[in-house]
C-alpha cells in the first residue's frame, strides 16, 4: 500500500513495480494499491515515520554526512551482521 500521488503517477509506479515483479519475482503475485492522504491510514502514517530518516540518513551517507538524529533508533530494528545491516538494502 502506498499513497496516492495522483492518477498518472501512481499509474506509472504500478505499471514499473510489475514490470519489476514479473521479471524478478514471478512466483510472487502482488497488485500495489493506492490510498489518498486524506484516509490517514496508520500504515502509511508508520511508514512516514521510519521511511523518512533512513532516506534522510541515505541520502546523507552519500554526502558523507552524519545519519539523521532519529535514525538511530530506527537502526536498533535492523539485524546486525558480519558485513553491516540485514534489513535494509540501499539501491543506487
Amino acid at each position: 500500500m502506498g499513497e496516492s500521488r495522483g492518477k498518472k503517477e501512481d499509474d506509472d509506479l504500478r505499471r514499473t513495480f510489475s514490470r519489476l515483479m514479473a521479471a524478478r519475482f514471478r512466483a510472487i503475485k502482488f497488485e500495489p494499491a493506492f490510498v489518498s492522504k486524506i484516509e490517514n491510514t496508520i500504515g502509511i502514517q508508520m511508514a512516514d515515520l521510519a521511511g523518512f530518516p533512513i532516506a534522510r540518513t541515505c541520502l546523507n551517507w552519500a554526502l558523507n554526512r552524519k545519519a539523521h538524529p532519529s535514525y538511530e533508533v530506527i537502526k536498533s530494528k535492523f539485524y546486525p551482521g558480519e558485513h553491516g545491516m540485514y534489513g535494509l538494502k540501499v539501491f543506487p
